[in-house]
């Protein structure tokens, strides 16, 4: 109704005149004109709205759509810095020569010197016993990782090189072509392993049977060994530090990463034996008195040693090395539907999962995968820069055993053919809280889904006990993997998601002039989604503003079929244009969201009850 209809209303109750009294004075007469309005209808068109459309994902929204139903994916990838567990050396000893004498001696009565060498009837005439004189042997090494943790052996690549000389300045060999060294032991430093090498002038190589590794005393399983002249060379081929020593030196690393081998070098045992046939051409059938009188009645005896430095190669025990600086992106959640992003929104997830796939490069010396071990934490980020933590239960660790290996975390288990693609071998880690991290925190305070997820992996560790050979010094590539982020939007009880829409366009001139006591609106609602909705609305005027005085809400029950609403906001109400509506959905069971659910509202009406004022 326009004011042109009013005016011409209001002429027609007033009473018929035959003529006008020209002195009537129009001038006074009131022009405004007060008519009630009882529910008068308003247009309103309302489509049916589905969770499709209210979404409105683009393609490159962290919502997706994955086997008919929504969830949150993000996928990604990280690495570690390169891992290697640093050598170190041992620098070569200063091991001073031994110089000593050998006196001539008998060692049994002439009558029962006679004795079989070989086949050969042989006169013995009479002995020198080498001197058992040791040297200080200090080995030191420096900087050792603190990665190690325990030493069961440690290769090691070094020489011991000695020259011996029985008889420096000769006198024996005027007299003897050849000597013979029986009984003959030489002791080594304890702890080291290896193998004891004697080489003669003429080339012989004599090796020993076995080290003591109690003692240190190298033995050689031979009769005898003969020289001709009084000189020799010996390495030591050390390549091996033995358990007895590690023992004591592990303290001395734990200490100050330095550890300390000394012990003593030289002659453990033995004896020059001079026979009859050992003489030279000129004493040959002289008796044994002139033989024995022959021979000198001392002997010098000088050996030099020197040393490489050694390199350590390799060690068997307990690894325990700090990986650093797995740097794994963010997770960005910016590009999420307003939908979930808004102020009130809360959301439980009954099992979000994140997967994993880790690859370990590092082996030890017999090619067997060195367990890598970590931690997780998830920390999301509001909209305000507010942090929570989530960490996994029990203070629980990843483990990586192998070289390959794939896990998903998460509240709960995942059949096989659930799990998301390629990751169906993956082995379960317990995450309860992980159902939360999307919550946006307290769900008095939420500001809806986070906008970042930080994903930390803490205290990662390449650790294992009982490596064998793990080489040292050796650069492995870094831990290398992929993550997915996969959260279904299949909700717990309690969740909530705020919805809010505005309806407007209603305004019009003859609206203006209507000053509104009560807005009704009346539907019927069918609906397949699984919350329950506490709708309220709120009438907003043509400027914009929201009537909160007017505001009214309704619950509508989860899975509706046909539910006849009434709503009825009561208060003044001018210039109205429409009105917003704030739909809070909570879930009252576990709840899935997916496309195709919708929400019905047909047989819409929207009355309007108050006054028609307007100016004649």
């Amino acid at each position: 109704m326009n004011k042109k209809h009013i005016y011409i209303g209001l002429l027609l109750a007033l009473p018929l005149q035959s003529c006008i009294d020209s002195d009537y004075n129009l001038s006074d007469m009131d022009t405004n004109v007060t008519i009630p309005v009882t529910e008068l209808t308003l247009p309103v068109n309302v489509e049916s709205l589905t969770l499709h459309t209210v979404l409105d994902l683009d393609e490159n929204s962290q919502i997706k759509e994955h086997n008919g139903q929504y969830a949150v994916i993000v996928e990604g990838t990280f690495e570690s810095d390169r891992i290697q567990v640093d050598n170190f050396n041992m620098g070569a000893a200063n091991i001073d020569d031994i110089v000593s004498k050998s006196a001539k001696s008998v060692n049994h009565t002439r009558a029962k010197a006679r004795k079989t060498k070989g086949g050969v009837l042989e006169r013995y005439i009479a002995s020198y016993v080498l001197p058992t004189e040791k040297t200080q042997v200090s080995l030191s090494g420096k900087d050792v990782t603190s990665a190690i943790q325990s030493l069961k052996s440690v290769s090691v690549n070094t020489t011991i090189s000695t020259k011996v000389s029985l008889d420096k300045t000769d006198k024996l060999g005027s007299v003897v072509e050849t000597m013979r060294v029986e009984d003959f032991s030489f002791k080594v430093p304890k702890g080291l392993e290896g193998q004891l090498v004697l080489k003669t002038k003429d080339g012989t190589e004599y090796t020993s049977s076995q080290i003591d590794s109690k003692t240190g005393i190298a033995t050689f399983d031979v009769e005898e060994i003969v020289l001709q002249g009084g000189e020799f060379d010996m390495d030591f081929n050390v390549s091996t530090l033995n358990q007895d020593i590690l023992d004591q030196t592990l303290e001395q690393i734990k200490k100050n990463d330095n550890f300390i081998v000394e012990d003593n070098f030289g002659i453990s045992d033995g004896v020059i034996n001079i026979y009859d046939s050992d003489f030279n051409d000129s004493f040959q059938n002289q008796t044994i008195d002139d033989m024995y009188d022959a021979l000198p009645d001392e002997i010098d005896y000088v050996s030099s040693q020197e040393m490489s430095d050694i390199e350590v190669k390799d060690f068997s025990g307990d690894l325990d090395y700090a990986v650093q600086n797995i740097n794994i992106d963010p997770i960005d959640l910016t590009d999420v539907p307003d939908l979930l992003n808004q102020t009130g929104t809360y959301l439980n997830f009954t099992n979000p999962q994140l997967y994993l796939s880790l690859n370990n490069p590092v082996v030890d010396g017999v090619e067997a995968t060195v367990p890598a071990s970590t931690k997780f934490e998830i920390i999301s980020v509001d909209k305000e820069g507010k942090e929570n933590k989530y960490t996994l239960d029990n203070g629980e660790e990843i483990m990586a055993d192998a070289r390959q290996n794939y896990f998903y975390l998460s509240p709960l288990t995942v059949e096989n053919a659930d799990k998301y693609e390629s990751f169906e071998k993956a082995e379960h880690v317990k995450f309860s809280s992980l159902g939360q991290i999307l919550s946006g925190g307290d769900i008095s305070t939420s500001l809806g889904i986070p906008t970042q997820l930080i994903v930390q992996a803490i205290d990662t560790r390449v650790k294992a006990d009982g490596i064998t050979n793990f080489q040292l010094g050796t650069e492995f590539a870094p831990i290398t993997g992929r993550y997915v982020f996969y959260a279904p939007l299949s909700l717990t009880p309690g969740s909530r998601i705020r919805y809010s829409e505005t309806y407007d366009g209603w305004n019009s001139d003859a609206l203006d002039d209507i000053t509104i006591s009560a807005l009704k609106v009346n539907c019927d609602v069918t609906t397949d989604v699984p919350f329950a909705l506490d709708i309220k609305m709120t009438p907003i005027d043509k400027f914009g503003n929201r009537l909160t005085n007017c505001t009214t809400t309704v619950r509508v029950g989860s899975m509706a079929q046909g539910q006849k609403l009434e709503v009825v906001m009561t208060g003044e109400i001018k210039n109205l244009d429409g009105i917003v509506i704030d739909a809070y959905a909570t879930s009252e069971s576990e709840a899935t969201l997916c496309p195709g659910m919708k929400i019905n509202m047909e047989n819409i009406k929207a009355n309007v009850t108050g006054k028609y004022q307007s100016e004649i």
